[in-house]
């Protein structure tokens, strides 16, 4: 960890960071606290992102809190966190999002952390910081959550929508093939009971066989058919 806080050199400082989170120290409290810092302060963008993909291999709450400090950098005290360039905030976010999916996110620190993800999504100029954000607040059963998720279907990069169309589909086990006319409609009729069906799969998303031998006999039907394709219909 000396190295990896002192060098001069940026990608011996990267080299140190990615040592420490392949080895078993990384859960250790000192581990920690320095790739938090690092996260926050470090010069180097590179250096900062090594370090928080480290983080997101954590279960501590540090390093949630270090994710969500480096993508609200504007709201701590001066000093306290670098401004992120782009780079930085997509892997601070895809972090956040990892994090949240694996239930690394304490309870206190949920409404920051979806609150932070919402922001993002709504705000970054980086198409793959709205990705992520919009990955991680499936993890998050709130209506502004939803709503959110609804607004961005109207996004200008279909990536970021399509992210949006399986957060919904996740948090409510319906879809609406990326409408946001629909899901708008679907939201005001079930706004008393969003998270109903949750995690559950919408029909038409369902394969069309229950068992391994139904899923041998379908994959054998549409075999058959591509090699011999049946007589159009006059």
């Amino acid at each position: 960890m000396v190295v990896a806080v002192s060098s001069e050199d940026p990608a011996q400082r990267r080299r140190a960071i990615a040592r420490i989170s392949r080895s078993s120290h990384r859960n250790e409290e000192w581990s920690i606290d320095g790739l938090s810092t690092i996260a926050r302060l470090d010069a180097d963008a590179q250096t900062r992102c090594v370090a928080l993909r480290a983080l997101a291999e954590c279960s501590d709450r540090r390093a949630a809190e270090a994710m969500i400090d480096v993508l609200n950098w504007n709201d701590r005290p001066e000093g306290r966190v670098r401004q992120p360039p782009e780079v930085v905030r997509w892997d601070a976010v895809l972090g956040l999002a990892q994090l949240s999916e694996k239930g690394c996110v304490p309870a206190d620190l949920c409404e920051a952390a979806r609150a932070t993800l919402l922001d993002e999504l709504r705000h970054d100029n980086d198409r793959h910081a709205r990705i992520a954000a919009a990955r991680g607040l499936r993890c998050y059963a709130h209506e502004s959550g939803v709503r959110g998720l609804i607004d961005a279907l109207d996004d200008s990069d279909f990536a970021v929508v399509r992210q949006c169309e399986e957060s919904l589909v996740a948090l409510t086990g319906a879809t609406h093939r990326c409408s946001r006319i629909a899901w708008q409609r679907w939201f005001d009729e079930h706004q008393s009971e969003l998270f109903a069906r949750k995690g559950e799969t919408p029909d038409s998303r369902r394969p069309p066989y229950d068992n391994a031998l139904e899923k041998s006999a379908y994959q054998a039907r549409l075999w058959w058919n591509w090699l011999w394709p049946p007589a159009k219909e006059r």
